[in-house]
This record gives structure tokens, C-alpha cells and sequence, in this order.
């Protein structure tokens, strides 16, 4: 494999296609763990897969340059959207935790050449609004602090790496974040 790489019989594409078969595989694994009432092997296969998604996506968008950065952001969103609902309907709470740190640790993958902290904020947005939400129906407290902290973090880091010209814009969504919650 590694002599198909270096020999480059294998595309930067097929590579982020077997990294999407790979994490894909893993998911209806899982799910059949869980059917089986093998509910902690459920989640960390589940996490698994969802992380190997999260890394791919970021690779084909960052380091490959194959996807641009909105089809890595609705592709990030879907994956995000399908944890969160998963994870509700069967009361996964490790696996809504691994998915709630896999999603504020991908954006941290991305390096964008440009000021897109709105992108950053809509994404952030729906992120924390998912796992809000599934914190007071659930009743786990942890949903709200880790993404809480998660955000502050994305933001502080933005603000580390663009050094934007005007701060007023970035310091508005994160005060938005802060009044969100």
C-alpha cells in the first residue's frame, strides 16, 4: 500500500474515497452492535467512523484541495447531523460526547487562506444549537459546557491565526455564542 502511495498508483482522490469507505463501514457496524445490545462497542465503533469522516473531509478540503471549503462545511454538517440524531433516538451519550469533540476538532484541521469566520460562526451555530437542544431534553450537562468551551476555543485560535483587521465582527460571534448560552 504504502509503495502503491509513494509510487503515486494511488490518487490523493482514491485515498479520500477509501478514508469515506472506511469510516462509512464502520457506522452500520456499530449499528448492529447496538441492535445487539453491545451499546459501549456501538459507540466507539460509531465514533470511529464519524472521525475517520470528520479527518477525510478535512484532508480532501485542506491538504488535497480535491473538495472546496463548502462542500468540507454541508459534508461536516451532514455527518454532525446524523450523530446528533442517531445519538438522541438511541440515548447514546458517549457517542454524542465523541461527536460533539470530533466536530469542534475538525474546523482546527482546517486552514482557510481567508477571513471566513461567518462560515465559522453558521457552522458553529448549528453545531451548538444540536447539541443544546439534546442537552436539556436529555438532561446531559456536559453538551453544553464542552461546546461551550469548544467554541470560545475556535474563536480565540481564529483570532491567533488571521489576526483580523477588525476585531469587532469576530468578537460579535462570540459574544453571540456567549449570550446563546
Amino acid at each position: 500500500f504504502k509503495f502503491a502511495i509513494d509510487k503515486i498508483y494511488i490518487s490523493n482522490t482514491i485515498k479520500i474515497g477509501i478514508g469515506l469507505a472506511v469510516g462509512t463501514i464502520f457506522i452500520p457496524i456499530g449499528i448492529a452492535f447496538n441492535k445487539k445490545n453491545y451499546t459501549t462497542t456501538s459507540e466507539i465503533l460509531n465514533g470511529l467512523g464519524v472521525s475517520i469522516l470528520y479527518f477525510t473531509c478535512s484532508f480532501a478540503g485542506v491538504y488535497y484541495a480535491i473538495w472546496d471549503s463548502t462542500t468540507v462545511f454541508i459534508t461536516m454538517l451532514i455527518i454532525t447531523a446524523f450523530v446528533s440524531v442517531y445519538s438522541y433516538q438511541t440515548n447514546s451519550r458517549l457517542l454524542m460526547n465523541l461527536s460533539i469533540l470530533g466536530a469542534l476538532i475538525a474546523p482546527l484541521t482546517l486552514k482557510p487562506h481567508g477571513d471566513q469566520v461567518f462560515s465559522l460562526f453558521i457552522y458553529l451555530l448549528i453545531i451548538n444549537s444540536a447539541y443544546f437542544y439534546t442537552s436539556i431534553s436529555k438532561k446531559w450537562l456536559e453538551l453544553r459546557i464542552i461546546p461551550f468551551l469548544g467554541t470560545w476555543l475556535l474563536y480565540t485560535i481564529y483570532y491567533l491565526h488571521f489576526e483580523p483587521e477588525s476585531y469587532i465582527k469576530p468578537l460579535f460571534y462570540a459574544t453571540s455564542a456567549f449570550l446563546f448560552y
